[in-house]
């Protein structure tokens, strides 16, 4: 099929411990979807023109200006590298709206653009080593029904079947800590399955059937929802940490939220002003806590010992493990109240 049922988390230390957790406390249907990126963004292009969206594929923002009393002018482009680029040098899409969203990711453009006037006399954070990595599996010795986070030393890899007998096999790793030169990729997933006895199990006559995607300069937390007069959404956002599971969640609740607060103000029910501190008060309502506890959590699993300990005592204690599980979900039922 074209996705697969999902129904319990394991998490497994390279000591070789093992922690899992059931998702039927957190789904009515008692199990979650196992879908590809891909077909998930089908999905949600095909839902958006139902919509009524408009959509213009493959531009990117070149200049953002405040249009008075019409809100906001962008003038978007096709990017100045990769296919089609030479050939479209100056082609230039200018469009007038209310409000200005930034949906773009975790290194949003927009909000890089809307930052330049206000770069002077900040403090440049340091770069960051971590860099995450996917790719495609076929894993036959991959259980059914499953998400599995595999930690081993410097980061974590996460395996999970999506549907037309493919793995997805993504993971975080600090190149310094793990003590591995990230290149070629296909070492390091070799080096994942040393450090960690129960992937390497997984691993077993698995084979790469697409090429590796990977990203670097990772940060993980909270941003803020509103900024420069703009709403930020998914992770332009926040970030939350990868082994979570709650990407994708949390960028369509904080969605909801938006959605909610934006109606306000296009029905002409609410000002600027007050539709974006509504959003941001239910952004930071719905997720500041859950992103610091998954900070805290990805901080402790970096510590070998730590990590050990904790998974000891999540497996002598099962509810612990299901308590930690429910403190970092989003609750799908909840979103349309505005209570991710």
């Amino acid at each position: 099929g074209r996705f697969e049922i999902i129904e319990r988390l394991v998490l497994t230390t390279p000591a070789g411990r093992s922690v899992e957790a059931p998702l039927s406390s957190r789904f009515p249907s008692g199990h979650a979807w196992g879908v590809s990126r891909h077909i998930l963004d089908e999905w949600m292009v095909r839902a958006a023109e139902l919509a009524g969206a408009d959509l213009f594929t493959g531009m990117e923002a070149a200049r953002l200006e405040r249009d008075g009393a019409r809100g906001w002018s962008v003038e978007a482009r096709l990017p100045s590298s990769g296919p089609g680029a030479a050939e479209s040098a100056g082609a230039a899409l200018r469009l007038h709206a209310p409000l200005l969203i930034a949906a773009d990711g975790a290194n949003s453009r927009i909000g890089r653009l809307l930052a330049k006037g206000q770069a002077a006399g900040r403090k440049r954070r340091r770069p960051s080593r971590v860099f995450g990595f996917q790719s495609l599996y076929d894993a036959p010795a991959m259980r059914s029904g499953t998400v599995e986070i595999h930690f081993f030393p410097g980061g974590y890899l996460g395996l999970q079947r999506v549907g037309s007998g493919l793995t997805n096999a993504c993971g975080i790793v600090d190149p310094l800590r793990a003590g591995v030169i990230p290149a070629p990729l296909d070492a390091l997933i070799e080096q994942a399955a040393r450090g960690n006895p129960a992937a390497r199990r997984r691993l077993a006559g698995a084979k790469r059937v697409s090429a590796w995607q990977a990203v670097g300069g990772l940060r993980f937390g909270p941003l803020s929802p509103v900024r420069c007069g703009a709403f930020f959404v998914g992770d332009a956002s926040g970030t939350i940490e990868p082994f979570t599971g709650e990407g994708i969640a949390m960028a369509l609740a904080s969605a909801a939220l938006l959605s909610r607060a934006t109606g306000l103000f296009l029905e002409g029910k609410a000002g600027l002003v007050e539709a974006q501190l509504a959003y941001a008060r239910d952004w930071r309502r719905a997720f500041l806590r859950r992103l610091q506890l998954c900070r805290l959590l990805r901080q402790l699993a970096a510590c070998g010992p730590l990590l050990e300990a904790g998974a000891a005592a999540m497996g002598r204690r099962p509810s612990l493990a299901r308590a930690l599980f429910l403190l970092t979900r989003t609750r799908p039922a909840a979103w349309a109240q505005g209570q991710p």
